[in-house]
C-alpha cells in the first residue's frame, strides 16, 4: 500500500485496513448449492457467533452455511472430502429462527477417506435443507470443498447415481 498526499501535500494520514466478514458465515446468508458442484473457499475468518451446536459435535466452529433444495424426493449427500482440516456437517430443516436437525458428521464421513464429513439423507422435493459446515475444535483451512449430490430415480438416462466415482 502506497499512501501519499495529492500534488505533494503533506499532513497526518490515517489509513485503515480489515478483512471483510465471509458472506455465509450465518445461516440467514446461506449460499445455495447446486447438485453436483464443489464449491472451495476459505474459512478462515469465519465465526461461531449465533451458530447452533452440531449434535454430533460439541467443539465445532467457525462455521459457515450453505442451503440445497432437491428438484425431487430422494438421497441427498453433502461432503467436505478434500478439505485441508477436520471438519464437521450438520444438516438442518426449517427456517433460521426454528432450525430441527436431520443429520451431522463429524469425522471419517462415509465417503471421505480422512477427518472430513459427509452426511446423506432422505431429501424432499422442494424442501429447503440448511447446512452448517464447521471445523472441529474451530480449526479452519485455506480450502474447503463443498458438494451436494442427489440420488437420481432409477432408470432416469444419462443422469449419475450416487457411487459413481464423485467425490
Amino acid at each position: 500500500i502506497l499512501a501519499g498526499g495529492n500534488n505533494g501535500k503533506t499532513g497526518n494520514l490515517t489509513v485503515t485496513a480489515s478483512v471483510l466478514p465471509i458472506a455465509n458465515d450465518t445461516c440467514n446468508q446461506a449460499f445455495p448449492l447446486t447438485n453436483g458442484v464443489t464449491y472451495t473457499m476459505l474459512t478462515t475468518e469465519a465465526t461461531s457467533g449465533g451458530d447452533p451446536v452440531p449434535n454430533c459435535a460439541t467443539n465445532s466452529g467457525k462455521g459457515v452455511w450453505f442451503t440445497f433444495t432437491p428438484a425431487f424426493s430422494g438421497l441427498v449427500m453433502v461432503t467436505s472430502c478434500g478439505s485441508s482440516f477436520d471438519t464437521t456437517l450438520q444438516v438442518f430443516s426449517g427456517a433460521c429462527a426454528g432450525l430441527t436437525p436431520v443429520t451431522c458428521n463429524d469425522d471419517a464421513g462415509f465417503a471421505c477417506a480422512d477427518a472430513q464429513a459427509s452426511v446423506s439423507f432422505a431429501g424432499s422435493a422442494g424442501t429447503s435443507y440448511r447446512i452448517l459446515a464447521g471445523g472441529k475444535a474451530g480449526q479452519h483451512g485455506e480450502r474447503r470443498h463443498r458438494t451436494c449430490r442427489q440420488q437420481y430415480p432409477h432408470g432416469l438416462a444419462g443422469l449419475r447415481p450416487l457411487g459413481d466415482g464423485f467425490g
